[in-house]
């Protein structure tokens, strides 16, 4: 009888065990989804705030394309969300396209938008990339729009330089409107 009462016992255990595990399991899940919730609330809050600094600056200014920073500091990999400004500064509605490219040797290579390229040569070849919206955009005479990219760092530590360009697209035709030149850093 005492080895029935100790078999009955030993289950009793298990199963309090088996339960608490489930409840540790549970809070811990609940955990993980409220922190990614928030992380999600961040991010949107993040590009609500890029954007109404870049209307804020769009709309004092009167240059055609607006960056508002020559050198960001980022780790290597790592994903920024960042944005540029275009403002159509002339008189007469516009079609206008922006574009990305990082400067690899003597040349300016341009990106694919949310494509994570494979730049450079043999050991000093690296992963970069940019993701926005490469479409054309009509602007009335005067407007002004913010654009949110993402920007993945080069892969590698250094010091690259970028150029943002915003071109006039007439009948399928590209023709150059600004650009502003600007590094990502590294570390």
């Amino acid at each position: 009888m005492v080895n029935k009462k100790g078999s009955l016992n030993l289950s009793i255990q298990a199963i309090v065990i088996v339960v608490i595990a489930f409840v540790v399991l549970g809070l811990g899940l609940g955990f993980v989804k409220n922190t990614f919730s928030d992380i999600e609330g961040s991010s949107a809050q993040v590009v609500g705030q890029i954007t109404d600094q870049l209307n804020d600056q769009i709309a004092k200014s009167n240059e055609p394309l607006y960056f508002p920073s020559q050198k960001l500091v980022l780790e290597a990999g790592e994903e920024k969300v960042h944005g540029v400004g275009v403002k159509n500064t002339g008189d007469l509605p516009l079609d206008l396209m922006v574009k990305f490219s990082i400067r690899i040797g003597q040349d300016f290579v341009p990106f694919n938008s949310g494509e994570v390229m494979s730049l450079g040569e043999g050991e000093s070849s690296f992963e970069a990339g940019v993701f926005w919206d490469d479409t054309p955009q009509g602007f009335s005479a005067g407007e002004g729009r913010p654009f949110p990219i993402t920007i993945t760092a080069p892969s590698k530590f250094g010091n690259y330089l970028y150029r943002v360009e915003v071109v006039r697209v007439v009948d399928s035709v590209e023709q150059p409107y600004a650009s502003k030149t600007f590094f990502i850093r590294t570390s």
